[in-house]
């Protein structure tokens, strides 16, 4: 008796959790996914880490996410995860929403990171499909591997579809059934595909958050319906992408339509084009730390950091270092 007594104790707490977790969440608004700052001998700076949030929170941004694509997931140790949750805990302004990123390659290690990673700080957990046998997982694995984690899940989790990452496009039908499980508060789509945005938006259940996975489509993906974008320009340009948001929000879709045509040039390098060496060294034309990536991410040429500049400029937003 005492068995099932504990045992359904534990059921009744993790309703409540859910129920707290989904009442709460709130995906709105722009969320930079911030680069993880090392220095020259690879290790994590958080010196440095204050340094951006200072500037990042002059901002009217949303929130942050922390060790995604950008952060350089991959390439860090569980330890280093959970301190950079807490670090950035510590510097992000009260009432911002921090997601980390928690997805491994078996749903054991995702569950794992997910605990951990709550217990130091995370409010939402940013979950990419495995993808190593991405040849070998059917749709259904798939399902019943987010189905798992979402039920033990101590917070919300966040789909992530990131297929020039994984080689694997999530299905909008995927997408659609997992919406329906109260601890899944949204998706994180990088597709860049405006087409799946509003056909992801339409095939989800209400109140289920779509945010838009690059700066590129943020505008037309928030007049399809997504309620906001995790955008890697955000880091180096948090003004202005934080004001495209603002911007639809008031209605003023003229200047926010505008203001995504001078963003576009600028995200493609830094997202697509050169990746995180090139989000890094942005940052450090804005007066940012950008810093080394860890190897075998290798720094920018000269030339590619010349385009970049040259990129910035063409589209009105002047850097400030040399």
């Amino acid at each position: 008796i005492m068995n099932s007594l504990l045992k359904l104790n534990k059921v009744i707490r993790s309703s409540k959790m859910v129920l707290r977790s989904m009442s709460s969440i709130k995906l709105a608004g722009v969320l930079p996914p911030i680069p993880t700052p090392f220095n020259a001998k690879e290790d994590i700076d958080f010196d440095k880490l204050q340094i951006n949030f200072e500037v990042w929170n002059k901002h009217s941004l949303a929130g942050y996410v922390v060790i995604g694509t950008n952060g350089e997931s991959a390439s860090l140790t569980l330890d280093e995860k959970a301190a950079l949750v807490t670090k950035c805990r510590q510097l992000m302004k009260p009432g911002s929403l921090l997601v980390a990123g928690a997805g491994c390659e078996t749903t054991r290690a995702t569950l794992a990171t997910c605990e951990r990673l709550v217990e130091a700080g995370a409010d939402a957990l940013l979950v990419l499909n495995p993808s190593f046998f991405r040849n070998h997982i059917s749709e259904e694995a798939l399902y019943d591997h987010y189905m798992t984690v979402a039920k033990q899940s101590p917070r919300p989790i966040i789909l992530y579809n990131m297929p020039a990452s994984t080689g694997y496009d999530l299905p909008v039908s995927l997408m659609a059934r997992l919406a329906d499980h109260p601890n899944i508060a949204g998706v994180k789509d990088s597709s860049g595909d405006v087409v799946k945005l509003a056909t992801v938006v339409d095939a989800v259940r209400p109140g289920f958050q779509v945010l838009s996975g690059t700066g590129s489509v943020l505008h037309p993906g928030l007049q399809l319906g997504c309620v906001g974008g995790v955008c890697a320009i955000a880091n180096v340009l948090p003004g202005p992408t934080a004001q495209l948001y603002h911007l639809h929000c008031s209605g003023d879709h003229e200047a926010a339509a505008q203001l995504q045509r001078r963003i576009i040039g600028p995200n493609g390098l830094v997202t697509r084009r050169l990746g995180v060496p090139g989000l890094k060294a942005a940052m450090e034309l804005f007066g940012m730390y950008g810093g080394p990536c860890r190897l075998p991410l290798a720094p920018l040429s000269k030339e590619k950091r010349a385009e970049l500049r040259a990129e910035f400029e063409r589209n009105g937003f002047q850097p400030v270092s040399a």
